[in-house]
């Protein structure tokens, strides 16, 4: 509830202070209506959240559809990562108005790389065997754009890895890929 009052909190400031022409929809302005804090971390803090032991992330739509939103987002190279993070246990979404639709989903990961005693594993998106992956990626509309010399890309492949607090060691751990194979789309991956 509290992760769902603090993306309520953040979709209302977004309403009342969206403008075209100057706009970080992450970014919150003191001063401005509804405004709880700067950061993540003092908004979460205002929603008497303790986070302590998580990441918190965040991720804007302006659909005001949640399905759709969430499709939407696991499009984006970005944004993909709130919902596909090993550890992530905890989502707070809020919606705007029709007149200024807008999804947030405010998220909570686990900061170790084992829960309890079990590691956690990393997720590969889209999934090995998923059907009706888009080709196309429209990376304009991802902000801020990772291809800006382009109008338009093939469909992101993504790896996600647990968060990884460094407590004991002297490093995080390394990650070798020794080999990967991407498909054409007429053909199953199994």
């Amino acid at each position: 509830p509290k992760l769902t009052r603090m993306s309520e909190n953040h979709a209302y400031y977004v309403q009342v202070n969206y403008s075209d022409t100057l706009f970080d929809g992450h970014a919150e302005i003191e001063g401005n209506p509804g405004f709880t804090g700067n950061t993540l971390s003092q908004r979460a803090e205002s929603a008497s959240i303790d986070y302590g032991g998580f990441w918190i992330s965040e991720s804007l739509s302006r659909v005001n559809n949640p399905a759709l939103a969430v499709d939407r987002l696991l499009g984006t190279v970005y944004h993909r990562a709130a919902f596909l993070a090993p550890g992530t246990r905890y989502l707070g979404y809020a919606q705007g108005t029709t007149e200024r639709p807008v999804d947030v989903f405010t998220a909570l990961t686990f900061a170790d790389i084992v829960e309890g005693d079990t590691p956690l594993q990393g997720v590969v998106y889209p999934a090995p065997g998923m059907r009706a992956v888009p080709t196309f990626f429209l990376n304009k509309l991802e902000k801020p754009n990772p291809f800006p010399e382009h109008d338009g890309v093939g469909y992101p492949i993504s790896m996600h890895f647990p968060r990884y607090r460094d407590t004991e060691s002297n490093g995080e751990p390394k990650l070798l890929i020794g080999e990967f194979t991407l498909y054409e789309g007429s053909t199953l991956i199994e």
